[in-house]
């Protein structure tokens, strides 16, 4: 009998952003799945996929959040996910995140920021980090203003993005993820200063896995991305700015 999966693993990398080296034993009843534009480098353990975003992203980092916001759309044979950064690894009991999402009714579980940021924290340090491209320092101000008046509580805690764990049949959950994406070309690029924005909008049931759910933050070993070089970081940038623009609508 041909064995049946309802969680995957996954994460996706593009232009060799991180050197993936997690060797990934099997689980029963888990696959792991590796999105990529270099197959020669899929690591043992993990199954390689041709990348599945649309054409017009052309920015690395568009492509990759793009497989990493839309999990129901790029892996829709399975009913839970757990989407993983390339340079992150995890020493815990993937099933164990996604049930305890199904026990608990909630559709997205994410770990609280490591630094315990706010959304102002956050715009703070990514500004003193050189994180933010041109874009995103001409728009964070006013991408904070306007969620506060809409109601939103900026002194709450952020989530960390690196992990993600989604019920993909979760009522609402695919407006929410619809509405995130849309955040990152309206405003800022980095995806942790928008989920919080459409969680709240959206009234989609979430938790963070550590404070709420009790899963150990101490599990996750994160390691630094791989080196770019200055003509790559520039074209990525370009690239960045000329999509929001170009492409307000994606």
């Amino acid at each position: 009998m041909e064995e049946t999966f309802d969680l995957v693993v996954y994460t996706c990398t593009v232009n060799n952003y991180d050197n993936l080296s997690l060797i990934q034993k099997p689980v029963e009843g888990i696959r792991f799945v590796y999105f990529t534009n270099n197959p020669g480098k899929v690591p043992d353990g993990w199954e390689g996929r041709e990348l599945r975003s649309p054409p017009r992203l052309t920015s690395g980092h568009d492509i990759n959040r793009f497989h990493k916001i839309f999990a129901h759309h790029v892996l829709p044979e399975f009913k839970h996910s757990v989407y993983i950064d390339g340079n992150v690894v995890f020493d815990g009991d993937f099933r164990k995140l996604s049930e305890m999402l199904r026990l608990s009714n909630i559709a997205v579980g994410a770990f609280k920021h490591p630094q315990q940021h706010t959304l102002e924290e956050e715009a703070m340090a990514c500004e003193q980090g050189e994180k933010f491209d041109l874009h995103d320092m001409y728009v964070v101000k006013q991408q904070l203003k306007n969620y506060q008046a809409e109601g939103l509580d900026l002194s709450r805690n952020i989530a960390a993005n690196y992990l993600l764990v989604r019920q993909h049949d979760y009522p609402g959950l695919s407006q929410c993820m619809s509405l995130w994406w849309s955040q990152l070309f309206e405003y800022s690029k980095r995806d942790q200063m928008s989920l919080c924005y459409a969680l709240w909008k959206t009234n989609l049931p979430w938790a963070f896995l550590d404070i709420d759910l009790g899963i150990d933050p101490d599990l996750l070993v994160r390691h630094r991305h791989a080196r770019k070089s200055r003509y790559r970081k520039v074209i990525n940038m370009v690239n960045g700015i000329k999509n929001k623009f170009l492409h307000p609508d994606l």
